[in-house]
């Protein structure tokens, strides 16, 4: 081969690997993997060898500083599109117990099949503190993202008698991180006798961005001491992947008591209730209000609301001892304990944001949710000041922005989440407060016996649901969604209104051709409605994925690969023996199988292709080019 010709497959290669200088966030609902184990473009070159980072890597196991900046080292920092080939940044591959203070590949598993983690080995002057930051960029065209889910695995090798901590945190511009403290992973004091490599999985879903197509955002590990001194335990982060959705969780302000009889503002309280079908950890929300009184009110502690469950939020003045006390009514009444503002009897506006990051200083355009109230104005309920009533959302398929939406609580009466009831001179409570805050107490108009999803000829969804009885029951309305958020009606059953004794119900939907979820809706002679538990289900192979023929000779470039799943995205890397890549692409097959055409230079000899799907490697062999 020329030296002229080497250097046009190079540049070219080059030019490929550069395409993405960042993690690229390029579809909803898809998992975007970083495993250190295979080449990522804009991300890490090759599987990681612990070799340093570089803006555009060329060397194989370097990590790309266009994606990562370290912070902490004694030998610098490394900013993004910086570059660390030297000393701290290059302790190449371990299989844990180094003594020197680096950033490493650790090899978690075995020699014979290595799993390789980006880690580093902290002492006093390396990574205590310091932090690991990973930058994102959203390339979905004309699209906010609105959720992230990010997960990942930390592994300690617990060989010293120190202890460190890290945590995760994240941001939009690279300068001011939130840390979600309730995801800090700290390490064991003592160390083990035979230390071996442990791993701890960790998930977070953190809500309310307006993160807009084209932009950038920010993941950080943050490392620190916890206790002990001198060398650390060895850790590290692997599988790290990050899922995006574009629209808010359905959570709602559905209750506030802001002049209650009993001491103000001690007996003030808002309810909020998860109207999603998916759980929400309120870690890190924020509650604002616009009376200048106490401003932002932060969520600090982890609580996680269920899916169709609500929760109090309390002022810190009391306790939940006091508040249960106060308004016991046989059930516990889920709180949580926050600085809350003083509510006016008059009027305000109530924000609910997911974060600080895209909190801007009460600035609803963010906003969850928000509610601006007027005692008595227009069509807002009116509550005298001794009446010590609360105002509820009547329907959680209402406009709660609306006054004509709230009505004031009177005894005996049910609301879409509780019975309202009159509460006594009890606990702390002056008495005659009227008001039904959530304690999962409402009527159910159905009760559900089973929900299942399987495949008709591993085609076709086949959705079963039973009931024990049906009270004022119209319709089901079966929903599917392909990223558990945003649902569609593919079908509806009638109703049997009221009937004591088991049902069955069956749906079949057209034959499957992704992941995804499905859930009943059930609604009532009313209009009312309520959710059934959500089922997900994943396509069945056929067969094993193939490839054919694995001698390619006289001029024929074309491979033809069979049992693919139809719109299920794989890669495919093919890579020379020796590990150096050759050749990467990707695509969504529109039928089971799918022809992949060897581009004219690449040489000939033998290779190794990998083809892998978002639930890992689907085939692995080796072909040989003649």
């Amino acid at each position: 081969m020329t030296l002229l010709k080497t250097k046009t497959i190079l540049l070219m290669l080059l030019a490929f690997y550069s395409s993405s200088a960042q993690l690229s966030i390029n579809s909803l609902d898809t998992d975007h993997t970083i495993d250190f184990d295979n080449t990522l473009l804009g991300v890490n070159l090759g599987p990681l060898q612990g070799l340093g980072l570089v803006n555009l890597p060329v060397t194989l196991g370097q990590l790309d500083s266009r994606a990562w900046a370290i912070y902490g080292m004694s030998d610098g920092d490394v900013p993004f599109d910086g570059t660390g080939l030297l000393g701290d940044f290059t302790g190449g591959i371990s299989q844990g117990g180094v003594a020197l203070s680096a950033l490493y590949a650790f090899n978690t598993a075995t020699i014979l099949s290595p799993d390789y983690a980006l880690g580093f080995q902290a002492n006093d002057t390396d990574m205590t503190p310091g932090s690991l930051r990973l930058k994102l960029q959203n390339d979905i065209v004309a699209t906010t993202i609105r959720t992230v889910t990010v997960s990942y695995d930390v592994y300690v090798y617990n060989d010293q008698n120190a202890s460190s901590a890290i945590d995760l945190a994240f941001s939009s511009d690279n300068t001011i991180y939130e840390t979600v403290d309730s995801k800090e992973v700290t390490t064991p004091t003592t160390a083990d006798g035979s230390p071996e490599w442990v791993k701890y999985s960790v998930s977070k879903t953190i809500y309310g961005l307006s993160w807009d197509s084209g932009t950038n955002f920010y993941l950080s590990w943050q490392f620190d001491d916890a206790s002990g001194s001198g060398a650390r335990d060895e850790f590290s982060i692997d599988n790290i992947v990050v899922n995006v959705g574009n629209s808010h969780p359905d959570i709602l302000i559905t209750e506030i008591m802001y002049d209650p009889n009993s001491a103000e503002p001690d007996y003030e309280w808002v309810e909020v209730y998860n109207n999603s079908i998916v759980p929400i950890d309120l870690e890190g929300f924020i509650l604002y209000d616009n009376s200048g009184s106490a401003g932002e009110t932060p969520i600090t502690e982890s609580y996680t609301l269920a899916p169709n469950e609500g929760v109090i939020l309390i002022d810190q003045n009391i306790t939940d001892a006091d508040f249960q006390a106060a308004w016991a009514t046989g059930n516990t009444i889920p709180t949580l304990t926050v600085n809350l503002p003083d509510l006016s009897n008059i009027g305000m506006s109530l924000g609910l944001w997911g974060n600080s990051a895209y909190y801007d200083n009460g600035n609803l355009t963010n906003a969850l949710d928000e509610v601006t109230y007027q005692n008595g104005s227009g069509s807002w309920p009116a509550v005298g000041s001794s009446d010590g009533k609360s105002i509820y959302l009547q329907s959680l398929a209402s406009d709660n922005n609306t006054g004509s939406s709230w009505a004031q609580s009177n005894d005996a009466t049910s609301t879409p989440t509780g019975y309202a009831h009159t509460i006594p001179a009890q606990g702390g409570g002056s008495g005659s407060d009227v008001g039904s805050p959530y304690a999962g107490e409402g009527a159910l108009p159905v009760t559900w016996l089973s929900v299942d999803v399987s495949l008709v000829n591993n085609q076709r969804p086949k959705i079963t649901w039973s009931t024990a009885q049906e009270i004022n029951n119209e319709w089901f309305h079966v929903e599917k969604s392909y990223n558990g958020e945003n649902w569609s009606v593919i079908g509806q059953l009638k109703g049997k209104g009221n009937y004591k004794g088991v049902s069955v119900y069956t749906y079949e939907d057209l034959p499957l051709i992704r992941s995804c979820y499905y859930r009943i809706r059930q609604i009532d002679y009313d209009g009312k409605w309520e959710h059934s538990e959500v089922r997900y289900i994943v396509p069945s192979h056929t067969g094993e994925t193939e490839i054919y023929p694995t001698l390619l000779e006289n001029g024929n470039r074309t491979l033809n690969i069979k049992n693919l799943l139809p719109g299920v995205s794989v890669d495919i890397i093919m890579y020379t023996p020796e590990g150096k890549l050759a050749f990467q692409t990707h695509l969504i097959p529109e039928s089971t199988g799918a022809d992949l055409m060897i581009p004219e230079y690449i040489i000939n000899g033998t290779h190794i292709i990998s083809i892998s799907s978002p639930t890992g490697i689907l085939h692995k062999s080796r072909i040989v080019l003649r």
